[in-house]
């Protein structure tokens, strides 16, 4: 399973664009609602822990399974 989710990532399109969109979709999904409940300061913040993370399990995704 987690080898087939492996493929359908690296073939998605090449890592990098992939790591980027990956860290902009879990700053925006962590960040704004932060933003609103807790303020800008939060969303910087959690937003940006949020996409580090998501960006460093893709990344741990397509190395470890990939190569």
């Amino acid at each position: 399973m987690m080898n087939r989710l492996a493929e359908f990532a690296w073939s998605a399109g090449h890592p990098t664009l992939a790591i980027t969109l990956v860290f902009a979709a879990a700053y925006c999904a962590v960040g704004i609602p932060a933003h609103c409940l807790l303020g800008p300061g939060a969303r910087d913040y959690y937003g940006t822990m949020a996409g580090v993370f998501a960006a460093l399990a893709y990344l741990t995704l397509i190395l470890g399974f990939r190569s």
